[in-house]
C-alpha cells in the first residue's frame, strides 16, 4: 500500500532494510522555526541535518499502515517545539532581540555617578571548578571617579612617587520575566582592571562566580570594513539611569574625529547615561561600539542637547584598546584571564626596571654635576 500523504512541507519515500520495508517522512520546518530554547538548550526536535536549504525531521516507520499516526505525532511533536520557542504569543525574533540588544546591558555605579555597561565576556574559569569568570566594557569617564593619582612614600624606590588608588565600583544586572519585564536586580562589587583615560574606555571584573547567559557579541575584527552608512542600529543603556532600553536608528557617519580619537555618529537617540552602553548592528546583533558622547549647542546660559547625533568609538578602537591593555580575552577564545595579568604584570615590572635605571642615571649626574 502506497500510502502517501498529501499534507504540505510533508514528502516520503521508501527505503529497504533488510527484509522490512522503512518508510522515512522528511517533514519540514521553515527556517524561521528555530527550535532553540531561550536558556540555550535544545529539544528533541532541533537533531535536524540541513537538505536543500531547508531543515528535516526524520521518522522512520517499518509498517506504513501507521503512517497517519505518525504524521500525526511528529506534528505535535513540531507544535511541542513551537510551543518552547513562543513565549505568550512572543516569537523568537522578538526573544534574540532582547538576548542581543536589551540584556547585556548593564548598569554601572562609579562612586559619584552612574553609566552603562555591556557584559562582553562570561566564561567558565579554568582554576576554580564550576565558576565564571565576567568581564563589563564601560566607559572611563563612568568610573573616573572611582580612580585616584597620589603622590605617595615608595618603599623601594626610597622616594616620592605618583601611585595609583582605585575604588571598586558596582555593576548591577537585570533579571527578566515574561521576556520584558525586570522583576529583580542584583548589584555586584565589581574591580576596575583595565582602563585608558585617553581612550575613555575600561573593563571591569565582576566580583561574582555566576554565569551570565547573555553576554554581547563583538563585531569580528575582518567585519568592521564592511560596516557602510545606513544600517540600521540599536543604541542600547541606561539613559538618565533607567533601566537598560533600545533605541533605533542608522549609521549616520564614520571617522567623526573627537581630541584625536575616531567614533562613529548615529542618529538612534542618546543621551546622559547611555555612556559606556553598546551600539548593535540590528541585522547581526553584533556590538559594534560603546555610546560615549553627544552634541550640544550652547544657547545663551544654557546647552541644547541634539540626541539624535550621538558618537560611539569606533569598533577598531576596541579592538586596539584590548591589546594595548592584554585583555585579548575578550576576542580570542585561546586567551585567558590569567594569561592577561601574566602579560601586565611583565609589563609593569620591565617599566619600574626601566624607571629604575633612569633614576640610577640621573642621580650619577647630578654627583658629576657636584
Amino acid at each position: 500500500m502506497n500510502n502517501t500523504a498529501a499534507t504540505p512541507g510533508i514528502a516520503s519515500r521508501n527505503t529497504v532494510v533488510g527484509r522490512a520495508t522503512t518508510r522515512t517522512l522528511l517533514i519540514q520546518v521553515d527556517e524561521d522555526m528555530d527550535a532553540e530554547r531561550g536558556d540555550g538548550e535544545l529539544n528533541e526536535a532541533t537533531t535536524i541535518p540541513k537538505k536543500g536549504g531547508k531543515r528535516w525531521i526524520n521518522q522512520e516507520q517499518e509498517d506504513d499502515t501507521i503512517v497517519d499516526e505518525v504524521i500525526g505525532g511528529v506534528l505535535r511533536r513540531l507544535n511541542d517545539a513551537r510551543a518552547l520557542i513562543t513565549i505568550k504569543g512572543v516569537d523568537m525574533n522578538t526573544l534574540k532581540k532582547h538576548e542581543k540588544f536589551l540584556y547585556p546591558v548593564v548598569r554601572v555605579y562609579g562612586t559619584r555617578g552612574t553609566g552603562s555597561g555591556t557584559v562582553l565576556y562570561s566564561k567558565k574559569d579554568p582554576e576554580n571548578d564550576g565558576e565564571f569568570q565576567t568581564f563589563v566594557l564601560t566607559n572611563y569617564h563612568v568610573i573616573e571617579s572611582n580612580i585616584s593619582i597620589k603622590d605617595a612614600w615608595d618603599s623601594i624606590m626610597q622616594k616620592e612617587i605618583k601611585k595609583e588608588f582605585i575604588e571598586p565600583c558596582h555593576v548591577e544586572i537585570f533579571d527578566y520575566v515574561r521576556v520584558s519585564i525586570v522583576d529583580s536586580s542584583n548589584r555586584y562589587r565589581s574591580e576596575i582592571v583595565a582602563y585608558s583615560k585617553e581612550e575613555d574606555l575600561a573593563i571591569i571584573r565582576m566580583e561574582t562566580p555566576r554565569q551570565y547567559k547573555c553576554p554581547a557579541t563583538l563585531i569580528p575584527r575582518d567585519d568592521i570594513k564592511k560596516l557602510t552608512l545606513f544600517q540600521d542600529v540599536v543604541v542600547s543603556g541606561c539613559s538618565l539611569a533607567h533601566e537598560p532600553f533600545c533605541n533605533f536608528g542608522q549609521l549616520t557617519f564614520f571617522n567623526e574625529i573627537i581630541e584625536r580619537k575616531k567614533y562613529m555618529m548615529t542618529n538612534a537617540v542618546s543621551i546622559f547615561g547611555n555612556s559606556g552602553g553598546a551600539l548593535f548592528l540590528a541585522d547581526s546583533g553584533y556590538m559594534i561600539g560603546v555610546p560615549s558622547r553627544i552634541s550640544g549647542i550652547q544657547l545663551g546660559f544654557g546647552v541644547d542637547i541634539i540626541t539624535w547625533m550621538g558618537f560611539s568609538c569606533h569598533p577598531e578602537r576596541l579592538y586596539e584598546f584590548f591589546d594595548d591593555q592584554e585583555f585579548q580575552l575578550l576576542y580570542d577564545e585561546k586567551e585567558t584571564y590569567k594569561g592577561a595579568l601574566e602579560r601586565r604584570e611583565k609589563r609593569k615590572k620591565d617599566a619600574l626596571l626601566q624607571l629604575k635605571a633612569e633614576l640610577a642615571k640621573e642621580g650619577n649626574s647630578k654627583q658629576i654635576a657636584l
